[in-house]
């Protein structure tokens, strides 16, 4: 089987950890053949055959523009069994008229904006995001006509792939899928070993990470605050917090401060001004015992609403996958099957605080550090074998596209 993955817009990181799910999975699969049609910044970011030699790599020219990228390589990718779409954000009104013969499948990561047809812009009372969203109806909206040339390439689109069970679950119940075809989802993370840690002994310090740079819209970083306030001066041993992203602007700055206000003998704040290199991550996530992850209900995907964990992952919670970290999460967010059992729930800063002393004092860390292995069966390199030759033989089962330009 050949499959083409098409990466244009962003995502690097998921592109990454697709490429290395085949990557691994390529003794099980000798049929598979892979070429990757990729943006040079994000095969840059990616590796690109430097990183990943087993696979084909094609990068637009300086200078040329996706349309004459995609033209130029239509023959390579008319030739496949399947074209899969990581991301498409961009060039809708392109894409929607450009003959694909094989199956094409779309990676969704805002299902809300792209099936919802209920879809509507909220807006944002302050200056900057009126503006922002002011720009991008002018722009987007009123120029490219963006949404309607999304509709369309949507339309024929042969099937699609959620992020995980969870959304894919959201999406059916909401009767999004009526008439349209989806192909079982691959993760966006496998579990990696070398990053588990034992936890310390009674009274010795935690430590706590959260993953990300500080700013206001994808994480509570005011609730995880509040949370804190009251938590702090009940420890009865040190917890370390680790701020793992850089801040941003007045409001990263802000929270930075607030939260080093806490600062104490059993709580001290470590965070970092610039971008993290990636060896100074991976070294703080292996000292790391447990993560918050305040993610927010909602968000935005340019004007639209997405819901975390229901439309949209949070990539706090493939970080806790990836790297085998128990977790306190919100309760709205919906999880993969299984996953719950490394996480303790919350649902407002009294609740947050509460968890977290039962994880500083008590023993609610070890009883989810404990049932990790349990939870973390399905992103295990086997199970994601399995995965793999579903979602294979999902593809081989779809009929070649039949459809033309419209």
């Amino acid at each position: 089987m050949r499959l083409s993955l098409v990466e244009i817009d962003y995502h690097p990181e998921v592109l990454r950890n697709l490429c290395r799910i085949f990557q691994e999975q390529l003794p099980a699969h000798p049929q598979l053949e892979l070429q990757v049609f990729a943006s040079t910044s994000v095969a840059e970011k990616t590796g690109g055959a430097e990183r990943f030699p087993e696979f084909q790599w094609f990068s637009p020219r300086s200078g040329e523009s996706i349309p004459a990228f995609i033209q130029r390589h239509d023959a390579q990718l008319q030739g496949s069994d399947a074209v899969f779409f990581n991301t498409l954000a961009s060039h809708f009104r392109f894409f929607s008229t450009w003959t694909c013969r094989p199956p094409l499948i779309l990676r969704l990561h805002n299902a809300s904006a792209y099936l919802n047809p209920e879809a509507r812009w909220k807006p944002i009372w302050t200056p900057f995001f009126l503006w922002k969203d002011a720009s991008h109806w002018v722009r987007k909206e009123l120029g490219e006509r963006e949404a309607h040339w999304r509709r369309r390439f949507v339309a024929r689109v042969d099937a699609f792939q959620f992020a995980d069970s969870g959304i894919a679950s959201y999406v059916e119940e909401n009767g999004w899928m009526k008439g349209r075809r989806s192909v079982p989802p691959l993760p966006f993370a496998q579990a990696q070993e070398g990053y588990r840690k034992a936890l310390p002994g009674p009274g010795a310090p935690l430590r706590a990470t959260v993953i990300g740079g500080i700013d206001p819209r994808r994480r509570d970083y005011p609730g995880l605050l509040a949370a804190l306030r009251q938590a702090v001066p009940h420890f009865n041993r040190p917890l370390e917090l680790c701020l793992l992203g850089r801040p941003r602007g007045r409001f990263g700055q802000a929270v930075l401060r607030d939260l080093r206000a806490l600062s104490g003998e059993r709580f001290s704040v470590e965070a970092f001004e610039a971008f993290v290199p990636q060896q100074t991550f991976e070294d703080r996530i292996g000292q790391t015992d447990f993560l918050f992850i305040p993610a927010l209900e909602n968000t935005r995907y340019t004007v639209w609403t997405e819901s975390y964990g229901k439309t949209k992952i949070s990539g706090n919670v493939y970080d806790m996958i990836r790297y085998g970290k128990p977790a306190l999460l919100p309760a709205h967010y919906r999880l993969p099957e299984g996953v719950d059992a490394m996480v303790e729930r919350y649902t407002d800063p009294q609740s947050l605080a509460a968890r977290t002393l039962e994880w500083v004092n008590g023993s609610g860390l070890a009883e989810r550090h404990g049932q990790m292995e349990q939870a973390l069966r399905s992103f295990r390199r086997e199970a994601v074998q399995k995965q793999v030759a579903q979602f294979l033989n999902a593809i081989a089962s779809l009929s070649p596209s039949s459809k033309t330009s419209p």
